[in-house]
């Protein structure tokens, strides 16, 4: 069987996205400020002079925005219907594969570490078995796959329709319905009979109106797969996150984990910060989750030139960074439906609440009240006509808890801090402090009641 590489992909014709679809090449989704395209490269992985070309083909294609996800795959921004196919062939051209179908996700280091399984050999397995059945417009638009090789820096935690989960040399577990604290064991078996399982899954979404798991009756799902136990099992560990910073790799190597501020990064840095390591022998770039860009393989020697190089191009090495918990879309002034400057309200907030943003409050920055597929945040400032929307615990597109007229923002943001350092009791996070507080006495403090 060919390879998807072997054949230049045809962006002649540009789809219409479907509705809830995941943007791709060849369904990009509109926006703001023009189409979006979300690319994840098989295995996850780029090298460094694809990491150039990516960048390379932001700024000559799209308005030289790209995101990193929270899912850890890369978007880029502002592009036309007409430069999806010259992007498509500059992607082509420096062999940077995009498979078609879901989105298969592996740990972003995967293969560096001693594993249970080969996560990249399963997927490479699963693409070339299920080639017609992953690219079906019948599975459900945003289905996700996972698979975990069971090295020390996992995605336990990262919800997902269907995972397969090495537990064992060679042994894989199948689990549906795995949202990073229950999941539902299908299967155990070998590389194969792993493959031969998910196929049966994904053949049953599929002529079920593309579903997902949770939309399946209980008696359904277990007259379908008598197998399956009554209930779901209970996540007791989930397997750390690959941390900011300096990550020792077998092999004496070593990984150096990197984000960018509020998740987005121009094309223009990103090609200067390759240009300034290129030559230290990096071996790839790997995205990952939780807007992670990971680099792997130089010498320890080398870590103050990547960090200097970091900071002059937009990314933070510092695992205190507040902006690590922080999530911004591209704004006013990027995107047409954006009513105010995202990242300038980020800043606002890191520079106003030193002692508030502690690491343990997700905060969300809005352009509008779509959210932008945004998962739920501890705080989100949703811009809307003359204001902004505050929503406590959920999403830009929730009813708001309290509506800020666009020149209050800032003192709404002094009053709000004013009371977390007033309250907070000791050793309490800034999250558990507003739990505590409660929505009305959060919002008495936005509205100065």
């Amino acid at each position: 069987m060919a390879s998807e590489q072997s054949d230049r992909p045809d962006a002649g014709v540009v789809a219409a996205s479907r509705r809830g679809a995941c943007p791709s090449l060849t369904e990009p989704m509109q926006t703001g400020d023009g189409l979006l395209v979300r690319l994840r490269p098989r295995h996850g992985i780029l090298s460094l002079q694809q990491g150039r070309a990516l960048g390379e083909a932001a700024l000559r294609f799209g308005n030289g925005l790209i995101e990193i996800t929270a899912r850890g795959s890369i978007q880029i921004r502002g592009l036309t219907s007409e430069m999806i196919a010259p992007l498509a062939a500059a992607l082509h051209e420096a062999a940077i594969e995009i498979p078609k179908g879901p989105a298969i996700e592996l740990p972003p280091l995967h293969g560096l570490f001693q594993e249970n399984a080969n996560a990249a050999a399963l997927e490479d397995l699963v693409r070339q078995r299920l080639t017609a059945l992953l690219d079906s417009k019948k599975l459900a638009a945003k289905l996700s796959v996972v698979i975990d090789g069971g090295g020390p820096f996992g995605l336990s935690a990262v919800p997902a329709d269907i995972r397969l989960e090495a537990i064992g040399p060679e042994r894989w577990l199948v689990l549906i319905n795995a949202d990073g604290h229950k999941r539902l064991p299908v299967a155990v078996g070998n590389a194969g009979e792993a493959v031969d399982c998910l196929e049966k899954l994904l053949q049953f979404l599929a002529e079920n109106g593309g579903a997902r798991w949770r939309d399946i009756p209980s008696d359904r799902l277990h007259a379908t797969f008598p197998e399956l136990p009554e209930s779901s099992e209970t996540i007791i560990r989930a397997t750390p996150e690959a941390p900011i910073g300096l990550v020792q790799i077998d092999g004496g190597a070593i990984a150096y984990g990197l984000r960018a501020r509020f998740g987005q990064l121009r094309a223009a840095d990103l090609i200067g910060f390759i240009d300034d390591i290129s030559h230290l022998g990096i071996q790839s770039l790997r995205p990952g989750p939780g807007r992670w860009l990971f680099l792997v393989g130089f010498a320890k020697s080398d870590i103050d030139i990547v960090a200097d190089a970091a900071r002059r191009h937009g990314l933070s090495i510092d695992a205190d960074d507040p902006s690590i918990k922080m999530a911004a879309c591209a704004g006013a002034g990027a995107c047409a439906s954006g009513h105010y400057h995202t990242r300038a309200l980020g800043e606002t907030m890191i520079d106003r609440w030193p002692g508030v943003l502690d690491g343990s409050l997700a905060v969300h920055m809005s352009g509008c009240v779509k959210g932008c597929a945004e998962r739920r945040a501890a705080l989100t400032f949703a811009g809307v006509d003359g204001g902004y929307h505050v929503v406590l615990s959920g999403r830009a597109s929730d009813p708001p808890d309290a509506l800020i007229a666009g020149g209050d923002i800032e003192s709404a943001i002094e009053r709000l801090a004013r009371l977390i350092e007033a309250e907070k009791q000791g050793g309490e996070t800034t999250a558990t402090c507003l739990a505590r507080l409660g929505k009305k006495r959060i919002v008495g403090a936005l509205r100065q009641e």
